[in-house]
């Protein structure tokens, strides 16, 4: 009666008609019905139905829609008809009918967030399905998972770890579920969005200077197994494979330098499956495309890798002569960190690698003519490597070498250190009177000799600084 049976008729069969032709058909349907909506605004209940078919046939023209203004347009006239519904639903619950659904107007919400990331459409949506995940039908299972999947969309614009908890909850709520209840093929989509979470949580991290692997290792296993319990087709499951390709990625990337070749041969095997899935002009080749570029330019640099050719260039570059300084410290560094972390350098190089990155820093100190940024260079870099070579010595049992690492670190420094009095220490001495000569060492001594924990006492000399650096002045 209201066009429930043509619409789902017609979209059944959109596989078998063109974009234009599936339009056009919804197109001519939703003015019949908005006739007949408007016919039958004195009966509210059979008003409602009415205009709930409307809504979700412009929403379906918005769906299917070849252009942009289309779909939002149709978008916006769905979602308005739906938000009068749900004020209906929620002032006069007795005349809503049984026949309008909650979950359209949810689904339309979030694709209209998706488009224009107004946080206000996704915690509308997050309403609907929180009221629809307490019921205990089959649509509990349904609302569940789109309500699990709207706060992972919703942290893409407000980054609240928060919002992946009570997505997890939700869908853990749905794992306890007996068999009869959630089939293979739900448990296999509750599986694939947890994946998807644990990736959104480790980019979340990486953001913040964090590799977490271990997200990357559960985000692979949701998908594997969701992949053994239900093979859906490409077009159902676009984002999994995709998803999968770029972690596989990531765990490469993250692995690389300690050796660890795997997931790039994984994610070659799923980029070049989906390659061949989809067809020529699907627009998710370039996507598959770049991954695949990227994974044939990791595949020779492993095999260089492999062969021990990194090595060499950094053990060569640390040698060399003729580069300018900074890439043999960073060769060194190089070379220090896969000794220290990861123990693939031969004994001697590594040795050598810790005493030549010494021995540059302290030439790289007279190089840089910025006093702030030599000392902050020296403090960070200079006594780590120190360190992280004294650390190196003592796991191979060499105390000697250890200390004088050591030795070396605090020397550079406290050299560097004395350079910075040099300048004040000449000109207090060459062009002063004896009194304000006078003044000004002994403040300097004390802020020397003080402690930190006095904070008067600071404060005090500071202002006589400022006064004694007035006077020279």
């Amino acid at each position: 009666m209201f066009g429930f049976n043509l619409r789902r008729s017609l979209n059944e069969h959109f596989a078998q008609t063109s974009h234009r032709i599936h339009v056009e058909q919804l197109r001519a349907l939703s003015v019949e019905q908005a006739l007949l909506a408007e016919e039958l605004q004195s009966d509210i209940r059979e008003h409602a139905i009415a205009a709930y078919e409307l809504a979700c046939t412009l929403y379906d023209i918005a769906d299917y829609g070849p252009h942009v203004e289309e779909t939002f347009l149709y978008l916006e006239a769905s979602i308005g008809i739906f938000r009068r519904l749900h004020t209906l639903h929620m002032n006069v619950p007795p005349s809503f009918a049984s026949e309008i659904g909650l979950l359209p107007m949810a689904d339309a919400s979030k694709k209209r967030f998706e488009l224009k990331s107004d946080v206000n459409d996704i915690d509308f949506a997050i309403d609907i399905l929180e009221t629809m995940h307490a019921a205990t039908d089959s649509v509990h299972i349904i609302a569940s998972k789109d309500l699990a999947l709207c706060p992972t969309s919703k942290f893409q614009v407000v980054p609240s770890l928060g919002l992946l908890d009570r997505a997890l909850e939700i869908l853990d709520s749905l794992l306890e579920l007996p068999i009869d209840v959630l089939d293979n093929r739900d448990h296999a989509s509750v599986l694939h969005i947890k994946g998807f979470i644990s990736w959104y949580r480790f980019l979340h991290l990486q953001s913040q200077g964090i590799v977490e692997e271990a997200l990357l290792y559960d985000t692979i296993e949701y998908h594997v197994q969701a992949r053994s319990l239900d093979s859906l087709r490409y077009d159902d499951t676009y984002r999994d494979e995709l998803n999968l390709s770029e972690v596989l990625l990531a765990l490469f990337r993250a692995n690389i330098i300690r050796g660890v070749n795997y997931g790039l041969k994984e994610a070659a095997q799923v980029t070049r499956a989906n390659v061949q899935q989809l067809p020529p002009d699907h627009p998710h080749q370039d996507v598959l495309n770049l991954h695949m570029g990227e994974i044939l330019q990791h595949g020779d640099d492993w095999k260089t890798y492999e062969n021990g050719a990194i090595i060499h260039d950094y053990r060569g570059m640390t040698q060399s002569v003729s580069a300018p300084i900074v890439q043999p410290i960073q060769a060194s560094e190089n070379l220090c960190t896969h000794a220290l972390v990861y123990g693939n350098v031969d004994d001697e190089d590594a040795k050598q690698a810790f005493q030549t990155a010494i021995g540059l820093l302290y030439q790289q100190t007279y190089i840089e003519c910025d006093p702030e940024s030599r000392h902050s260079w020296l403090n960070s870099i200079a006594t780590v490597f120190s360190c992280d070579g004294a650390a190196w010595a003592l796991r191979k049992g060499d105390i000697g070498q250890a200390v004088e690492w050591l030795e070396q670190g605090r020397s550079i420094l406290w050299l560097q250190l004395v350079q910075f009095n040099r300048p004040f220490e000449t000109i207090i001495r060459d062009s002063l009177p004896d009194e304000l000569r006078r003044r000004a060492m002994d403040i300097a001594n004390r802020m020397d000799r003080s402690e930190w924990g006095n904070v008067i006492a600071q404060v005090d000399l500071a202002k006589q600084w400022e006064t004694v650096i007035a006077e020279i002045r």
